[in-house]
């Protein structure tokens, strides 16, 4: 059986308990390992928080990284204007 090199995984946390409120913390691993190495890489970061009522009714209440969204946008706005950098010198070198 080959297992593969990147894997995604999902976790729940242990259920915490605050009078009629259940809460559920929910992560999401990235493991990367190879087979013929002892060593590999765990990536962690929280996703969501599942609440739940006296009344059984649940709510996913998704986690937002906005300080990874602004630094992926950083980072694209960067490699968008160094293509537009090396277009305009290499069509002004042409002239």
């Amino acid at each position: 059986m080959t297992e593969s090199f990147f894997r995604w995984e999902t976790h729940n946390g242990e259920p915490l308990s605050t009078g009629e409120w259940q809460i559920l913390p929910v992560s999401r691993a990235l493991v990367i390992h190879s087979q013929h190495s002892p060593a590999g890489l765990v990536w962690n970061r929280p996703t969501a928080v599942v609440v739940k009522g006296a009344d059984g009714q649940e709510h996913l209440l998704p986690i937002i990284n906005e300080t990874r969204r602004r630094q992926m946008l950083w980072l694209g706005a960067g490699l968008l204007g160094s293509i537009l950098i090396g277009i305009t010198l290499s069509l002004l070198r042409k002239d």
